[in-house]
């Protein structure tokens, strides 16, 4: 018999409980896509364009980042007007207000796919020699999916290995402050996945056959 979740405190020092501050290989290709990064608290890039996987040439990969925004209108308001050619053709129809206001709602309502993960994605976007594909998130939405698992698409990627690029505060100073305790949300959503995968288990197992 397991106990119940209960939180865990995150480590005082941010840095140190997500591992590195910001990537600066990872970081560049952000650059390199000019995206109003002055807007983004958090940024971490995910899968085999990210993390090394054996027998493949991680270089031809398109790399996939996701960015944590405390408020995703104001980065889609300047990145509409820094990188227009980064949005699909039918956000480019619009003019510039409406724009925003659609896809902001698109982003966090929908209307095709309501029951969606709350993300904009812009994707073959080139940047220093490599494409990126980068999603935009809300930190409201973003913690409700570490915390309550709705979706367990931002939960379920940070169960797994990610790359951190960008998280506030650090060196450079980039980006801003969050609005949301996420850091908290992260490890509790880590410390969740551990108590689940061992009420998961049977009375006895092998740690061998299990890994």
């Amino acid at each position: 018999m397991f106990p119940p979740f209960s939180k865990q405190p995150a480590p005082e020092n941010t840095q140190t409980s997500l591992n590195i501050c910001c990537n600066d290989d990872y970081l560049d290709l952000l650059f390199g896509a000019s995206l109003p990064l002055d807007q983004v608290c958090y940024a971490f890039a995910y899968g085999s364009g990210a993390i090394p996987q054996k027998g493949e040439n991680q270089k031809e990969k398109m790399v996939d980042f996701i960015l944590v925004c405390n408020n995703s209108m104001l980065f889609h308001q300047k990145n509409q007007l820094w990188n227009p050619a980064h949005y699909s053709l039918p956000w480019r129809l619009f003019k510039t207000e409406r724009l925003i206001n659609n896809l902001y709602w698109f982003q966090r309502d929908g209307f095709l796919f309501p029951k969606g993960a709350k993300l904009f994605y812009n994707t073959l976007i080139p940047s220093r020699g490599r494409l990126i594909k980068y999603g935009v998130i809300d930190t409201e939405d973003f913690e409700a999916d570490l915390l309550d698992w709705p979706k367990l698409y931002i939960a379920g990627r940070l169960h797994k290995p990610v790359l951190n690029v960008l998280v506030w505060p650090n060196d450079q100073k980039l980006g801003q402050e969050p609005n949301r305790p996420i850091w908290q949300a992260i490890n509790d959503n880590r410390w969740m996945a551990v108590q689940a995968a061992l009420l998961l288990l049977p009375d006895k197992f092998s740690v061998k056959v299990r890994l």
